[in-house]
């Protein structure tokens, strides 16, 4: 009588440790296959924050003066406002407008400026 329920002490000292060694195990694999939360590919600010930024206003007058010819757009069609700007650093610094029209089309234009200051039109895309 006292083997058997020292066996069954055993066994359930056995049983008690797997589990709490298995609950861990089945936490981490959980963990394992949730995918990563993704940062946005824009991080948008309000136009705001730039009002009194010099650069912010040549990016502006660069994409202004460029939109028509860089996005396709017909000459008829004018640049109303821009709705939200996000700077990146790329080996300089990669401005985007997110820009409405007068035929309230909404597009990203893309200015780049370099470690110097130059700016250049970089692209244009349909805001998706």
């Amino acid at each position: 009588m006292a083997k058997l329920l020292l066996v069954i002490l055993v066994l359930s000292l056995h049983v008690s440790l797997n589990e709490s060694i298995s609950i861990p195990s089945l936490n981490h694999q959980v963990q394992m296959n949730q995918k990563p939360k993704k940062k946005p590919a824009i991080e948008w600010r309000n136009t705001s924050e730039f009002e009194n930024n010099p650069t912010y206003v040549k990016v502006v007058e660069v994409a202004k003066n460029n939109f028509q010819s860089q996005c396709n757009m017909n000459k008829t069609i004018t640049f109303s406002k821009v709705l939200q700007v996000a700077k990146k650093i790329e080996q300089g610094f990669l401005w985007s407008l997110q820009v409405e029209f007068s035929d309230k089309s909404i597009k990203i234009i893309q200015i780049f400026e370099d470690l110097d200051g130059n700016l250049e039109f970089d692209s244009c895309k349909d805001n998706f």
